[in-house]
């Protein structure tokens, strides 16, 4: 009898795991919105703008070409998380990934004559433009 509570304990734990393990390939990233730099390159809906103590305002971000957003669930330390959902709305909307000016945590983007910097780490996204000048 023992043994059969120690292997339905066993079995427990795994099916726990098994279902965390999951967690974060669930994240909710089924509608995008244009981003505040630039409306044509897009975000997920859900992703909110950080601002506050850490950084700056919305203004002095938009000035120096950048916004931050908080997203839950995307990205890691590792940079191991990043949805292909994501990736695949970016190219739906035109957008091309330069690889070779994309390393690690930096996305590079072009589109006409537009280039986007998108950097993703954990739970935060940052959308950034080249300037031209």
């Amino acid at each position: 009898m023992t043994n059969k509570r120690v292997n339905l304990f066993f079995c427990l734990i795994l099916s726990l795991l098994a279902c965390n393990g999951n967690e974060s390939n669930d994240i909710e990233i089924n509608s995008f919105k244009g981003s505040d730099l630039n409306n044509d390159f897009p975000i997920p809906e859900k992703a909110e703008r950080v601002t506050g103590i850490y950084f700056e305002t919305h203004e002095e971000q938009i000035k120096k070409n950048y916004i931050y957003y908080r997203f839950v669930g995307i990205g890691s330390v590792e940079n191991e998380f990043i949805p292909e959902k994501y990736f695949a709305e970016i190219e739906r909307w035109g957008w091309n990934q330069l690889d070779n000016k994309s390393i690690g945590q930096l996305h590079v983007f072009e589109k006409n004559a537009d280039i986007i910097k998108l950097i993703i780490s954990e739970d935060m996204l940052m959308v950034g433009e080249f300037s031209n000048n």
